[in-house]
């Protein structure tokens, strides 16, 4: 098995780039008004959670993302790690993107995997 291996890629600028910061920029200023505004709605509950009575690997993910728009970024990783880390991976591999090996997709494939099950249990031990 040959080792990790990184390889930067170059940020392709297009026509879509300033669109995209206009959007961001936007977002984070509206965000604590787009949470207030969406914790007064009714929400569907998980259904998994309803049959089985335990929570899903998922429970919690959009009161993390409500909780990363109001800014409360420690709320959101106590209430589903998962998410908020994946959410932060993602923001990451949006700004510097990475291309993996063969060898390094399937490690991440698995790490990934690993952490959903680790986090799953977490979510179980606390009742979430």
């Amino acid at each position: 098995m040959t080792p990790l291996r990184f390889e930067r890629v170059g940020l392709r600028r297009g026509p879509w780039l300033p669109a995209a910061l206009a959007a961001a920029v936007i977002l984070f200023a509206a965000g604590p008004h787009l949470a207030d505004f969406l914790r007064g709605l009714p929400l569907p509950g998980c259904l998994f959670r309803e049959i089985t009575g335990f929570p899903c690997a998922a429970c919690g993910t959009t009161r993390a993302f409500l909780s990363l728009a109001g800014g409360s970024f420690a709320g959101a990783f106590s209430v589903q790690p998962f998410a908020t880390a994946a959410f932060f991976f993602t923001a990451a591999a949006i700004v510097l993107p990475v291309k993996l090996s063969a060898d390094g997709r399937t490690a991440a494939r698995f790490l990934a995997f690993y952490l959903l099950l680790v986090n799953w249990l977490y979510l179980v031990e606390r009742g979430i």
